[in-house]
């Protein structure tokens, strides 16, 4: 992610009441734990020994981290960084963001582009159509031979590779729904900056919603094709090839994998994965990982294979009460 504004520690708890140490370190940017760069704030719910590793890799950052933290481990990741030590990483993050990009004034002109609205700084590559009453914020990258229909919006930090086309109406890179309470029950919106990186040959059908990752991208990959009226919500991943149909609904961090099949009006539940080549039947409710090659139907969404089975099962226990 690009720098999106420079505050030192201490002006952020300052501003955000947080209880973070003083510090003249300048932060200019969020990092996940994925991918941690330079002069970021992050934050870590709970440091196990899968990613302890991954956090010491951070140098000058700051960090929020559990205050029951054992003292080893914070020091292990003091020598570089600024650690503050909180009840809530979580909550602690959405408020320092807060104050953080208040702090951002976007130096972007929009200007009138046979109808549509345009930043000065978007990307737009050769043989790109942007119809008439879309719009494209600033930070955005789109390819060649692309086609943003009427009425489709793409904000801040999205990108699109050649041959896509989003269709009517289309919000790509919008804020997704997340929120930390606060101690007074009051809810706390947790800013999602990650944008969306959408692949080559995609088709995102009208009136769909692709939200904006928390801090690194929700993924479209190459040759995703989307119906009408979906929703994707942020951290999403969808494999190559893979195709949603109409009215369908992935919660946040869902994984899709490569050549799927998503029938009508299904709902995946957060975090859930679906794995390569699964086929999602009309109207299933997915609460479990579906299987590579397996084909689920249901609410709560199970394979058919046991579908049938149940139902041979109750047929026999019917007839038999029956023929009492």
């Amino acid at each position: 992610m690009k720098e999106l504004f420079r505050l030192r520690v201490s002006d952020i708890a300052k501003a955000s009441g947080e209880p973070i140490p003083d510090s003249d370190l300048v932060v200019t940017r969020a990092s996940s734990l994925n991918s941690i760069d330079k002069n970021s704030i992050l934050f870590v719910k709970k440091l196990t020994e899968d990613n302890m590793e991954s956090v010491k890799s951070a140098s000058d950052c700051l960090i929020l981290i559990p205050d029951d933290t054992p003292t080893d481990l914070v020091d292990a990741i003091r020598v570089h960084n600024v650690i503050a030590q909180v009840p809530n990483p979580r909550l602690s993050y959405a408020k320092v963001m807060t104050v953080a990009l208040k702090s951002v004034l976007v130096r972007c002109q929009y200007t009138n582009r046979n109808g549509a609205v345009v930043a000065d700084d978007a990307v737009i590559g050769e043989d790109t159509v942007i119809e008439p009453g879309a719009f494209v914020d600033h930070s955005v990258v789109i390819g060649s031979n692309v086609r943003v229909h009427a009425g489709a919006v793409i904000r801040a930090f999205s990108e699109m590779g050649d041959n896509t086309i989003i269709r009517e109406n289309a919000v790509i890179g919008s804020e997704g729904f997340g929120f930390e309470r606060d101690a007074d029950g009051t809810p706390i919106r947790l800013p999602h900056l990650g944008g969306v990186r959408i692949g080559r040959n995609v088709e995102i059908g009208a009136l769909n919603s692709v939200c904006a990752g928390t801090i690194d991208p929700t993924i479209l990959e190459d040759n995703v094709k989307t119906g009408f009226l979906i929703h994707i919500a942020h951290n999403c991943a969808i494999g190559e090839g893979a195709i949603i149909t109409a009215c369908a609904e992935l919660s946040g961090s869902v994984t899709v994998g490569k050549r799927v099949w998503i029938a009508p009006n299904v709902s995946v539940a957060e975090g859930r994965q679906i794995g390569e080549g699964a086929i999602v039947g009309i109207g299933a409710v997915v609460i479990k990982d579906v299987e590579p090659g397996a084909v689920v139907a249901g609410n709560p969404a199970k394979p058919t294979a046991e579908i049938t089975k149940i139902n041979r099962a109750i047929a026999r226990l019917v007839a038999d009460k029956d023929g009492r």
